[in-house]
């Protein structure tokens, strides 16, 4: 991609590096407010919020690789974080053995989780990536999508395989290319 504000990084190093900015920017509120701070429920004041903001600053492109949701605490911040990088117009590409629905399934509390799915929905274009060379009535999972030379499944007949996740351009809703 021609931009110079892009950064591509494995899931779950992307998610550590929230958290740790989440807590030193709560650390930073509390030391300079005291507790009372974050009883406010202004979203100007919601630290996810204001790290999204910071990161979609700091980027326009957001690649990650292996979007696997396994863990409560990264579930929980997803739709709000992910949410305003939308809303700031970040486009954000993932690949995932797993489609959308299919996230954090049997999580604790899945169902606080699930309007994430909905917000994913409505920003990303799902590809399910298949290698059209190896198509028969064979099982086709244990494809490795880095060597998949075309295509899209387009009729979305296989239920198997892995996931590419394009989310359209937030700010006017049309598809990123």
């Amino acid at each position: 991609a021609p931009t110079h504000k892009k950064r591509r990084l494995h899931f779950h190093s992307f998610l550590q590096e929230i958290h740790q900015r989440i807590h030193i920017l709560n650390k930073q509120l509390l030391d300079e407010h005291g507790r009372s701070y974050h009883v406010d429920t202004d979203k100007s004041r919601n630290p996810i919020i204001r790290i999204a903001q910071q990161v979609s600053e700091e980027i326009t492109l957001l690649c990650i690789d292996e979007f696997q949701v396994t863990d409560i605490a990264d579930a929980m911040i997803l739709n709000q974080f992910f949410g305003e990088l939308w809303r700031q117009g970040v486009v954000v590409a993932a690949t995932s053995n797993r489609p959308p629905d299919a996230l954090y399934e049997g999580g604790l509390n899945r169902e606080y989780f699930l309007p994430f799915i909905d917000l994913m929905k409505k920003y990303c274009v799902v590809h399910h990536l298949v290698d059209r060379n190896n198509l028969g009535d064979t099982d086709k999972t244990g494809i490795d999508y880095r060597r998949v030379r075309s295509g899209v499944n387009d009729d979305e007949s296989n239920n198997h395989g892995d996931y590419f996740h394009l989310t359209t351009n937030g700010k006017n809703g049309e598809h990123a290319s």
